[in-house]
């Protein structure tokens, strides 16, 4: 699992970009460049935290060229005042529970706030 936090200029700015994230145009903006056959396919993972913040997120599941086996790479941001917050999880075969992922971004939320980023 990797994530980044990137600063913008206000708490707006970064309230923003995440929810233009999350429109249908925005998916794209996710979806990773991987040589796969056939292209990856994409979900929308968008929901609310325990905390009632809102994120965006997608799911790409991919078969990467000359290999047999799919790669789920799940890609989620959110606000934490001026920063947005992104956590990229990728597994194998099998995606991992959205329940996990939930909690885990939660934990990251929380540690976002705690620390002002």
């Amino acid at each position: 699992m990797l994530f980044r936090s990137v600063a913008m200029s206000s708490e707006a700015s970064a309230e923003r970009y995440v929810s233009a994230l999350g429109t249908s145009g925005g998916k794209s903006c996710f979806v990773p460049e991987v040589q796969s056959s056939p292209p990856p396919s994409v979900t929308q993972l968008s929901a609310m935290l325990p905390t009632g913040q809102r994120y965006v997120g997608v799911r790409a599941v991919t078969t990467p060229v000359g290999r047999s086996e799919r790669l789920h790479i799940d890609a989620f941001l959110f606000a934490a005042g001026p920063t947005v917050v992104g956590l990229v999880a990728l597994s194998g075969d099998t995606a991992p529970p959205r329940s996990v992922e939930r909690r885990l971004l939660s934990l990251l939320y929380g540690r976002a706030q705690a620390h002002r980023l």
